[in-house]
């Protein structure tokens, strides 16, 4: 059984063109809060003002970790997504041809994926599933991507 990751840069809020908790000017972000409705509550989820510290605090970190491993913070986002051995394929969007070469470029940064590497991520975005028991076992379980 596998998974296939969809929208694996959230939008682009995770290519770091957010990182500052601004929404620049004719982003997808803007648009969704023009077009209102579910759009915007999702684009809340971000950058409400109860929000918008926390995630760009994320944002800010992941893009170091990615600027540390060389790569673009759009790079890591996309090899953290495929890193995982439950991960089948990931749908890859783009909005502009320039995207779709440095996004490839995850792949070389797949290549190059290590366990601190990925540890740094998760610690990072705070947000691994924690399973409780393995029931059979009944054993506490590493989380899946630690496996």
């Amino acid at each position: 059984m596998g998974t296939t990751i969809w929208s694996p840069l959230a939008g682009g809020i995770l290519t770091g063109k957010y990182n500052d908790g601004n929404i620049p000017e004719g982003s997808r972000v803007e648009l969704m809060y023009k077009t209102g409705g579910h759009l915007s509550k999702r684009a809340d989820q971000y950058f409400a003002e109860d929000n918008k510290k926390k995630v760009s605090g994320i944002l800010t970190q992941l893009g170091e970790i990615a600027k540390e491993a060389g790569f673009t913070q759009a790079q890591l986002a996309l090899a953290w997504s495929i890193a995982t051995k439950d991960t089948s394929t990931a749908i890859l969007g783009f909005s502009r041809l320039s995207q779709i070469d440095e996004n490839l470029g995850a792949i070389n940064l797949l290549e190059k994926w290590t366990p601190e590497l990925e540890k740094k991520v998760n610690e990072c975005l705070g947000n691994c599933p924690v399973l409780e028991t393995d029931w059979r076992t009944w054993a506490t379980p590493l989380p899946r991507r630690l496996r």
